[in-house]
């Protein structure tokens, strides 16, 4: 890697950025629940809730408000996978995090420096979402908490997403980038109830990356 060096007469000699377009094609390895990322303040956002708003929702309801359309394809038949999709500095988020839980903060300065990942909703596909009801403890707007049913939107295990990013070459080289995946694919993850809070779902592998 090409260094930033002191020129004579002060100038600082910055290399040149060497930017490669990849795609990083994952795999669940286990199921994907898909969390609650697109609602608004008073509803439904991240368990606090009014439970009083949120008894009027029905289940199907609920499964909707946790899945996001990609763009374009708001019409396309529930039953073809693609449809929806998961924010896309997810699988980026969970390479820092891996990092962080090594303490390892070179390495999650560097992933931060040199991958950028364009999209902002990427397609799941091999699989559609089905819903997924469970009871959570919740705090309310008073000064307790509560135990409710949920409904969110469940991705089977099998579920694919191809994560098209930019990354900086002379910072980092997609064969270190791909080990830097797949670990944390399995100590991370993404999602709701992922590895990384102790849970079982949002666990991936790395299938491929494409240059």
């Amino acid at each position: 890697m090409e260094q930033a060096t002191m020129q004579q007469g002060g100038r600082v000699y910055i290399p040149k950025m060497v930017m490669t377009s990849i795609e990083i094609v994952i795999r669940g390895i286990s199921d994907l629940l898909c969390s609650n990322w697109r609602t608004k303040h008073g509803e439904i956002r991240n368990c606090r809730i009014d439970p009083k708003v949120f008894g009027k929702m029905t289940p199907d309801e609920q499964f909707k408000q946790a899945l996001c359309p990609v763009d374009g394809r708001e019409k396309w038949s529930e039953r073809k996978h693609g449809k929806y999709g998961m924010p896309g500095y997810y699988v980026k988020l969970a390479c820092t995090r891996m990092a962080h839980e090594v303490k390892d903060w070179d390495l999650r300065d560097l992933i931060r420096a040199a991958v950028h990942v364009p999209e902002d909703v990427i397609p799941v596909t091999k699989v559609v979402p089905k819903p997924y009801t469970a009871e959570v403890n919740i705090a309310t707007r008073g000064s307790g908490r509560k135990m409710i049913e949920k409904t969110r939107a469940i991705f089977p295990k099998g579920w694919e997403m191809v994560v098209k990013a930019d990354i900086d070459q002379d910072l980092l080289r997609p064969d270190d980038l791909a080990s830097i995946v797949d670990r944390a694919g399995r100590s991370v993850g993404i999602g709701e109830w992922r590895p990384e809070r102790g849970g079982k779902f949002g666990a991936f592998e790395l299938v491929e990356i494409r240059a």
